[in-house]
């Protein structure tokens, strides 16, 4: 690697293309901010499904790499939403929408086009349960192969994005490893589970790397949105800590040193950050998918974002009768301990007002404790990240139930991540982003995530003595957070 000299002057930019806005984001070779751009992606619906025009999606995603090339960016990276699918053709026109990874229509019409065994048997076993599970991006590639014509292909976006830019039919490899027809460990094409799936004949791409060294159309590196926001911030393999990014889903990312083991605990799943020049690099991720977007649209009942952000603590304090809003904790989201829907438990409570808010508020810090809790021991650091941990209550409920140091990361890191993985190219190394700290909280996460459980265990087995005793606990711990 070279020093600042390795860029010229230049620049180097990332490109997030998130599930409801795109960003652009140019860095100096210092990793100053030198313009920012964001712009909205809208949600289509098509017969109940959630989209993405494919064509629209294109024209943005490549307008706005021709802004940053045109701005003096060398090298961009761009980072993308994973467990989306779309079908297309040779070449990249596409034949469908992107269908989205928040979309729980199209992800029970694939699952239950899997055959009946698969879904019986398979579904349940430690490894491969994690490809057949309900939630992954498995049954979407399913459900959009049923309609395939000859020679077309159906994977995940960041295949159609690469054709896009000119690459070919190749897969970056942390989105191709978390569709379960590819290995995280040797990132070879599993046929065996393409054939379970009932997807013989399926076109695998090529894995590729993280980068591109010929830089298509400007583009140097290509990358899953979460490996890229663990990669732009500070937290770095073997130091223990985890990154929690509070976006449109909630999730909690820790880098590893060598490979994740075979068997994880309930809850977590290997995922491949990047791989460049050969090398591959490791985490394990706990995710509550929805669980922003759903805060983001329940808040329109009690005034927006903006009147969450005014919130104290001591409005909690006198104004919340105990009742929690629990979003979206199905499926992965914690190892399938809750349903795939927001969850309102508590009584009398969340009437309106401060109620619901702090319930919202609550809820969102509980659930992102449980999935910090998900990661065992050793966790000594924590960074956050995301526009939900813009909301200060909420980032300081979560700072204070954790006992090690936390660290608020105002920057979305996703943009960074993407253009240091694309300043490599350059032999430059990019910085981290700046974070500050929020100090050592009293601890108290994990006896969050131990009542959490046992409340949603008490709830799916209709016993609400168990459940109502959880939620006081809970209610107990958060007043002595607050």
């Amino acid at each position: 690697m070279v020093g600042c000299g390795g860029l010229a002057g230049g620049f180097v930019a990332g490109v997030d293309v998130g599930t409801t806005r795109v960003k652009l984001v140019v860095f100096d070779s210092d990793g100053r901010v030198v313009e920012s751009l964001v712009l909205r992606s809208p949600l289509a619906w098509s017969r109940g499904l959630g989209v993405h025009g494919a064509s629209a999606l294109r024209r943005l995603l490549l307008g706005l790499v021709d802004r940053a090339r045109r701005r003096g960016a060398l090298a961009v990276g761009v980072s993308l939403y994973r467990a989306s699918a779309a079908r297309w053709a040779p070449g990249g026109s596409p034949s469908t929408p992107v269908v989205l990874w928040l979309d729980r229509v199209a992800h029970l019409a694939g699952w239950r086009r899997l055959p009946w065994l698969s879904r019986a048997l398979l579904s349940r076993l430690p490894l491969l349960g994690r490809a057949f599970s309900p939630y992954g991006p498995l049954p979407l590639i399913r459900f959009l192969w049923e309609g395939a014509g000859p020679g077309e292909r159906v994977w995940t976006v960041d295949a159609l994005v690469a054709e896009w830019l000119g690459a070919g039919f190749v897969s970056e490899p942390g989105s191709a490893a978390l569709t379960g027809l590819v290995d995280p460990w040797s990132l070879r094409p599993l046929g065996v589970v393409a054939a379970a799936a009932g997807l013989r004949g399926l076109p695998f791409p090529r894995v590729g790397e993280s980068v591109f060294w010929d830089r298509p159309r400007g583009v140097a590196a290509l990358v899953a949105d979460q490996q890229a926001a663990l990669t732009g911030s500070p937290c770095r393999g073997g130091g223990g800590c985890v990154k929690l990014s509070l976006g449109t889903g909630f999730f909690a990312d820790r880098p590893l040193v060598g490979r994740p083991p075979r068997l994880l605990p309930r809850g977590l799943v290997p995922v491949v950050l990047h791989r460049v020049g050969g090398r591959v690099e490791y985490g394990v991720e706990s995710m509550a998918p929805g669980a922003g977007l759903a805060l983001e649209t329940l808040s329109s009942a009690v005034g927006g974002l903006g009147a969450l952000r005014r919130l104290g603590p001591g409005d909690c304090r006198r104004g919340w009768d105990g009742g929690l809003v629990l979003p979206f904790l199905g499926g992965p989201a914690g190892g399938g301990l809750g349903a795939d829907r927001v969850a309102a438990v508590g009584s009398p409570g969340l009437r309106g007002g401060v109620d619901l808010a702090c319930g919202l508020l609550v809820g969102a810090a509980v659930a992102a404790m449980l999935l910090l809790a998900l990661h065992g021991p050793g966790v000594s650091g924590l960074y956050l990240t995301g526009g939900a941990s813009r909301i200060p209550l909420l980032r300081g409920l979560i700072a204070a139930s954790f006992p090690g140091e936390t660290m608020y990361c105002r920057e979305d890191t996703a943009p960074r991540g993407a253009a240091a993985l694309a300043a490599r190219v350059l032999g430059h190394e990019l910085p981290p982003a700046e974070c500050v700290s929020m100090g050592r909280g009293a601890g108290g996460y994990r006896e969050a995530a131990r009542l959490l459980q046992g409340l949603l265990r008490g709830l799916r087995a209709g016993r609400p003595g168990e459940a109502d005793e959880a939620l006081q606990g809970l209610r107990r711990l958060v007043l002595e957070l607050l």
